[in-house]
Parts: structure tokens; C-alpha cells; sequence
């Protein structure tokens, strides 16, 4: 990141969907909307990078009429606006073997994503329901030892136990250190993709593909994984109901999703209005 990253004019921006762009309904509210926008009139462009697959930003990329590529499964994906793959980093197949292991000793849910594909080990298991509605689609449902390991992008412990979650990132880490990235998008999401990718590794691959400079980037996010975001564009907004850790690291700080913290932060940190 840039030392005199405010002075950069801004060329792109990037949210993440859950808790920023979306409210707490998982809508796109009015103002939001206008603040995209606000952004085309300025000439600065709009897309997202999301922790879910390409199914689940579909509705997104149509509602706000996205023209650039998007991050899908936490940077694994990079997809355009017809859902057509770009660029795709899967994690390797002892790594997907190793984290279905551990995330099974810890008695959690586990979904696998490929570019098209989601299974899932437990129908009844926690948030299935809501990942069904963004998706628009029913899961694969599979033993755990017929889970995918080819060409799989993510995998994904659910548990709404916070700690149990906890406990299993910290195996994960210490187990795949150096292959796998595991954070959570969700308290009760603990997100596996490869280390070779990451929603940081998303904004430089974007800004290579448009031409842009990375500091003339600006990122909006609320999550742990957010962060490699704020890490890599020039400038950064975090929500307001993110965590301390998050909001530390971010250059600025705007209310939370409930509160039109997206609409507020264009608005406020990027037109200045």
C-alpha cells in the first residue's frame, strides 16, 4: 500500500458482497445502488469479490449491471459477468484430503466448491438452507470420504459453535501453513482456499487484466478475509460492525451494513459528497 495512497485519484472499486455491500437482509438497498452509480457517472469503475462461488454473485452482477471481472470463492475464481472462468487457482488435492480430515475430527460441516459444483456432507447442517437460497441451487450431498479432492476451489467448515470454528483454523494453520489459507467470511464460515490465492491475490490479478495500478484501487469489506484486500489496493473502508482487527486495518472506517455503511463510504471516501 502506498504512503500517499489519498492522493492517488481513484480508477476501480471492489466490495465484498456479505456484510458490505449487502445489508442485513441480503438486499441491495436504493442508496447502494445509487452509490454504484455515482461511481460510473465519476467514471471510476465497479465490480466484487466475494467468498461465494459464481452462482451466488450472479443476481448481484445483474442487479448492478457489472461490466468487470469478479472474485469468486475468496480470489480462488475470477469470473466475467456470464459467469465464464477467467482465471482459477484449486487447491491441491492432498491439501483438500488434509483439510476434509481435520475439519471432520472437529465434528463441523464440510462444503466443497468447485467453478459449478457444491457438495455438502450434511443436509441438516447449519446454513444450508440460506446457501441454497443465494445460490439458487441444491447441493451434491456426499460421505466426506466422496467429497471431491480435483478441481476444487474451496472448501468450507460450518459450525455455529465460534470457538469449535476457532479451534479448527488453528489445526488448519498449523497443520497447511504453507498451502492452504484458511479464514472465516463468516463467524460460523471457516473458508479453505489455496495460498496461492486470497482476495488480495484477486486485486492485483484485476488490476493487471484492466491496467490499473493497485493504488488507484479502493476495497470495501467487513471480514478476516478482507483484510489481504485492504493489504494490496491503494486505499481501504471498512464496515462498521467488522471487528477491531478488521477496522485497524483498514485506512478508513464507515457504519456498519445495517446502517448504509457501503453507500456511506463512496460517498464519503471516494466522491466526496
Amino acid at each position: 500500500m502506498s504512503t500517499d495512497h489519498e492522493a492517488v485519484p481513484i480508477e476501480l472499486v471492489i466490495s465484498d458482497c456479505d456484510g458490505t455491500l449487502l445489508d442485513s437482509a441480503k438486499g441491495i438497498t436504493p442508496r447502494a445502488h445509487q452509490a454504484v452509480d455515482g461511481l460510473r457517472e465519476a467514471g471510476i469503475r465497479f465490480t466484487v469479490s466475494s467468498s461465494r462461488p459464481p452462482a451466488g454473485i450472479e443476481r448481484i452482477s445483474s442487479l448492478l449491471a457489472i461490466s468487470e471481472p469478479m472474485g469468486a470463492c475468496n480470489g480462488a475464481l475470477m469470473v466475467d459477468p456470464s459467469l465464464r472462468v477467467l482465471e482459477e487457482t484449486c487447491l491441491d488435492a492432498q491439501d483438500v484430503e488434509a483439510a476434509i480430515e481435520i475439519l471432520s475430527r472437529h465434528q463441523v460441516g464440510i462444503w466443497a466448491y468447485s467453478a459449478t459444483g457444491w457438495w455438502i456432507t450434511d443436509p441438516s447442517s447449519p446454513h444450508v438452507r440460506s446457501e441454497t437460497t443465494n445460490l439458487d441451487r441444491t447441493p451434491t450431498v456426499v460421505a466426506s470420504d466422496a467429497l471431491p479432492t480435483k478441481r476444487v476451489v474451496k472448501i468450507v467448515g460450518v459450525c455455529d459453535d465460534l470457538a469449535t470454528v476457532e479451534r479448527a483454523r488453528v489445526d488448519l494453520e498449523g497443520a497447511l501453513a504453507t498451502t492452504v489459507h484458511a479464514a472465516c467470511s463468516q463467524d460460523y464460515y471457516l473458508d479453505v482456499t489455496s495460498a496461492r490465492a486470497s482476495k488480495g491475490t484477486f486485486v492485483t490479478a484485476l488490476a493487471h487484466r484492466v491496467g490499473i495500478d493497485p493504488a488507484a484501487i479502493c476495497v470495501l469489506g467487513d471480514g478476516r478475509n478482507d483484510v489481504a484486500m485492504f493489504e494490496t489496493a491503494g486505499r481501504s473502508i471498512a464496515m462498521g460492525q467488522a471487528t477491531s482487527f478488521v477496522r485497524q486495518r483498514a485506512d478508513h472506517v464507515t457504519a456498519s451494513n445495517a446502517d448504509e455503511g457501503f453507500a456511506l463510504g463512496i460517498e464519503r471516501f471516494i466522491l466526496g459528497s
